[in-house]
């Protein structure tokens, strides 16, 4: 069994676009959707998880 990650971590200099679930700034980009998360809502937000 493989463990892929799908959610990367913005850095410092990335750029935080708003969550896709809520109006905060995100920290996590997923690259099994293409969206941005912030910490409350990076996991659990697909079915697959």
């Amino acid at each position: 069994m493989t463990n892929t990650a799908y959610h990367q971590k913005l850095s410092s200099d990335d750029k935080k676009p708003i969550c896709s679930l809520c109006k905060e700034e995100s920290l996590y980009y997923c690259t099994m959707n293409d969206e941005y998360y912030c910490i409350n809502h990076v996991l659990g937000h697909d079915e697959n998880e």
